[in-house]
């Protein structure tokens, strides 16, 4: 495992970088064509990207030593939203659709950031498995006095075996043929550590009409102890 000095070594140029593409973006550096404002806004999300993913190892090691922190509160199931809007530009980038179905008046007991980077975490890795044009569905209903969450993923040549192991650490590299399955990083490890660290639970099935459906469930504030 990568330890927690290279992820700050890392972070530092490529957040950099960053601030480098926001100035052109923002207009502090003179007016940009179309072409030019779509290519700053590809590597902007690729940064962005990047940077995440260097979070999640970060995250998984604090995880793995105890040290992660978690700050339950109630919120409104919209407020995930707009903390999604970036995964959203994502996909629409790729050619691909995120649907996201939340009931108005659901509310929610967890941390709202842990929260958005699991959604977050679990729709990218649909996107890139996914073919271009399809839709990735996410469902946030209420459920078994708790909240569940559904990310309907279409990708193909999904197979029991391959969700029986995915969310292990060592996923790519003990089942290196299946490793196209994985996705970015770990960032389904990161999701399974996360959610239960938040006291909920995570699986993923088969569906009949082709791919898989990834839940997970946060108990109620009365289930919490």
């Amino acid at each position: 495992m990568i330890d927690s000095f290279i992820i700050h070594d890392l972070k530092n140029p490529i957040s950099g970088i960053a601030g480098s593409v926001g100035l052109f973006m923002d207009g502090f550096l003179g007016p940009l064509s179309e072409d030019q404002k779509k290519y700053l806004k590809n590597m902007q999300l690729g940064v962005k990207l990047t940077l995440d993913m260097l979070s999640d190892l970060q995250a998984i090691i604090d995880l793995e030593e105890g040290k992660f922190v978690v700050e339950k509160a109630s919120f409104p199931g919209n407020e995930l939203q707009k903390n999604l809007s970036w995964a959203i530009e994502y996909a629409k980038k790729d050619g691909k659709i995120i649907q996201v179905n939340i009931p108005e008046n659901i509310s929610i007991f967890a941390d709202i950031n842990i929260t958005s980077k699991i959604i977050e975490n679990l729709l990218l890795n649909s996107v890139k498995q996914s073919g271009r044009g399809e839709t990735i569905t996410l469902n946030i209903k209420n459920e078994n006095r708790g909240v569940s969450f559904e990310v309907f993923d279409l990708r193909k040549g999904i197979s029991k075996e391959i969700l029986y192991h995915i969310f292990e650490n060592d996923f790519k590299s003990k089942y290196p043929d299946l490793r196209s399955h994985a996705g970015p990083a770990q960032n389904l490890y990161f999701c399974k550590l996360a959610i239960e660290a938040c006291g909920g639970s995570i699986s993923a099935e088969l569906i009949d009409s082709g791919g898989c459906v990834f839940r997970f469930y946060f108990p109620e504030r009365s289930d919490v102890k």
